[in-house]
C-alpha cells in the first residue's frame, strides 16, 4: 500500500524514469499470469490467451508493465465468478500493440466508469464484492501506460463483465 502511494507520487511528479528496452509482451503476460496463478486457483478462475503470432516488441519498462498486468489481472480475478475465465488477447493495430483483458464478473455501472482511473477511487456499487485496497491500482496502471505513450480504457456493462483495453506503441526501427 505504501509502495503504491509512493509510486503514484513519483509518477505524478515525473521524477520516475522508465527503463525502456525492447520487450516481448507475450512472455511478460505469461510471467504475470504464473505469478498470480495461486490467487487464480484459490478463486477458481482460469486464464485463456489468444495471441497473434510474430508480435513486434514494444519499448517498455519490464517492472512497470508487470505492475500494470498484476493490477489488471488481480482485479479481474477478484471480480470473476467461480469457474470464470479471464481472456487476454493481443493484436497489432497500426503502430501499436493492443492488449485486451476481459473478465466475466458482474460488470461496472455506467456512472462509475468515468472515475475508475482516478486516484483512490473505489467503485461503490453494492453488486461488487467488498473492496480491499487503496484505489490506486487502476490509477497507477493509467499513469504507467501513459508514460509508455499508450492509452487505457475500460468498457463494461452490468452483468456482462468488464474489458480493459490498453495500447502500447511499437518499437521504432
Amino acid at each position: 500500500m505504501v509502495n503504491n502511494f509512493l509510486d503514484a507520487q513519483k509518477l505524478d511528479s515525473e521524477s520516475i524514469q522508465l527503463s525502456e528496452k525492447p520487450l516481448e509482451i507475450k512472455p511478460l503476460i505469461l510471467e504475470t499470469q504464473e505469478l498470480l496463478k495461486p490467487y487464480a486457483v484459490l478463486n477458481e478462475v482460469s486464464f485463456h490467451n489468444d495471441f497473434q503470432e510474430d508480435l513486434p516488441p514494444v519499448p517498455g519498462d519490464h517492472e512497470r508493465l508487470v505492475e500494470v498486468f498484476t493490477n489488471l489481472y488481480s482485479n479481474a480475478i477478484r471480480f470473476s465468478p467461480k469457474r470464470g475465465t479471464i481472456a487476454t488477447s493481443i493484436r497489432k493495430k497500426a503502430q501499436f500493440l493492443e492488449i485486451e483483458i476481459t473478465d466475466q464478473g458482474p460488470g461496472i455501472p455506467k456512472e462509475e466508469l468515468p472515475h475508475l482511473f482516478e486516484r483512490f477511487y473505489r467503485p461503490q456499487s453494492p453488486k461488487l464484492k467488498p473492496l480491499a485496497g487503496t484505489g490506486l491500482g487502476l490509477y497507477l496502471s493509467r499513469l504507467i501506460v501513459e508514460k509508455h505513450g499508450g492509452t487505457i480504457v475500460v468498457e463494461s456493462e452490468e452483468e456482462q463483465g468488464t474489458r480493459v483495453i490498453f495500447s502500447l506503441p511499437l518499437q521504432q526501427t
